[in-house]
């Protein structure tokens, strides 16, 4: 038996009006223009544009399943920590996506890989040796789910964290 997380979405309205619109609107306007200058701006307001669509389908969350923890970020990544290698499971109550350098998946510092696409209730699961992972997941109740999960199938003790 295993216990898959509720699949969070990236902020796609945030994305959408934030980024992509505004890049479409300008690129529509050059696009009028005979300014060899303009068709530079087109296309690198047209590789952002793809690119940010790109990430409109991209959520998170995470497996436990037996003997190893899953950590995916549709479409990049899938990240596998066997249990027996984790030095420290912590439940943090409040991480903002500032705190891990902006929304999405993060490299932070501290050699941290953060799944942040909203703030909210995180997981902290840090590794004997490599980088430590933060995935924040979708409430408090399904945060408890965890920490029941990974005592159960682990035997070890989930820290708490304040924010």
């Amino acid at each position: 038996m295993h216990l898959t997380t509720t699949k969070i979405p990236f902020s796609t309205p945030v994305l959408v009006l934030g980024v992509a619109g505004p890049l479409i609107a300008l690129g529509a306007v050059l696009l009028g223009s005979t300014d060899p200058t303009a068709w530079v701006v087109v296309a690198l307001v047209g590789t952002a544009a793809v690119v940010a669509g790109g990430m409109l389908p991209a959520r998170h969350w995470l497996e436990i399943r037996g003997d190893e923890v899953r950590l995916r970020y549709r479409p990049l990544l899938t990240r596998r920590i066997a249990t027996r290698d984790v030095v420290r499971f912590e439940l943090i109550e409040r991480a903002r996506p500032l705190q891990y350098g902006g929304l999405g998946l993060r490299l932070a510092s501290g050699k941290v890989v953060a799944f942040v696409n909203r703030p909210g209730p995180a997981l902290r699961i840090q590794p004997a040796r490599g980088w430590s992972s933060v995935i924040v997941l979708a409430s408090a109740e399904e945060a408890e789910a965890v920490r029941r999960r990974l005592e159960e199938t682990t035997g070890r003790t989930v820290e708490r964290r304040s924010a």
